[in-house]
């Protein structure tokens, strides 16, 4: 964690606790704290459950600004966003979703008017001076109003996406003296049998589930073809994955894809038959 910078001096913080800061409260002995060496009694606390400071340290005065400042002009205005008449919420979901909508359109609004970054926007970050411009930016401003202005807001232009690169394409290894040879013998067993129901062997039927319609799989394999299958219409062989190919394709597609995995060595990468 960044050690947050005293405003004051421009020097880092120290981590410490509430034993030092707070000597007669022992409920906040161990309670995180971010406290100025230079500046006397300059001090900040934490987010609850861990050491993020809350902003910057702050002498009583500066506290003492941030707190009217919240206090007075920031939060009444998106705190009451759902009482200003222009809406009307039905629960309490939507009472916080329009406080929160409130709150960024709030912040929004102030960071405009003391020339700040949303980043930049923080009363916990602000100087004295910042507090007073911040007071006087609020001063008299209603949420309907922030409301208007924060609609009539050109809205922001948005990044053009990056092209996204296709990403290559990992080559499958080359087949093995055992897969050409597998291929060989698949190529002339379905030249034989497909057609021919007795040829082809007993079937087995697979039906896949995925509780939607359009996501289940049948499959169907033959005894006598192994390696060979058909999904849901469509033929599939093992030894050439990611191809499938149509019933009359089997024919002039796949025998010959295998019959050339099995003598060259070789994948199919386009289509082997002009006619399919």
């Amino acid at each position: 964690m960044t050690a947050p910078f005293c405003p004051g001096c421009g020097v880092a913080a120290r981590l410490t606790n509430g034993a030092e800061v707070y000597p007669n409260r022992p409920d906040l002995a161990d309670k995180p704290i971010w406290k100025c060496e230079v500046c006397p009694d300059a001090y900040v606390g934490c987010h609850p459950g861990g050491t993020e400071p809350l902003g910057t340290p702050a002498g009583p005065e500066l506290r003492r600004a941030r707190i009217v400042l919240h206090r007075d002009m920031v939060d009444p205005l998106w705190k009451h966003a759902d009482r200003c008449g222009e809406y009307h919420p039905e629960n309490e979901a939507a009472r916080e979703l329009i406080q929160r909508a409130a709150r960024g359109r709030v912040y929004a609004y102030l960071a405009a008017g003391l020339d700040l970054t949303k980043d930049e926007c923080h009363v916990g970050m602000f100087t004295i001076e910042q507090c007073r411009e911040a007071w006087a930016c609020l001063r008299g401003v209603t949420y309907p109003q922030i409301r208007a202005w924060a609609k009539a807001r050109p809205a922001p232009e948005k990044k053009p996406k990056k092209e996204r690169k296709p990403k290559a394409v990992k080559p499958l290894p080359a087949p093995t003296m055992q897969e050409r040879a597998a291929a060989a013998i698949s190529a002339r067993a379905i030249s034989a049998a497909f057609g021919d129901d007795a040829a082809m062997g007993e079937r087995s039927t697979l039906h896949i589930d995925y509780s939607r319609p359009r996501r289940a799989e049948w499959i169907c394999t033959w005894a006598n073809l192994p390696g060979f299958s058909r999904v849901n219409g469509a033929y599939l062989h093992d030894l050439l994955p990611g191809w499938q190919y149509a019933a009359h394709e089997v024919r002039l597609e796949m025998i010959p894809d295998l019959e050339a995995l099995a003598e060259r060595g070789v994948r199919p990468t386009v289509a082997t038959s002009e006619a399919a």
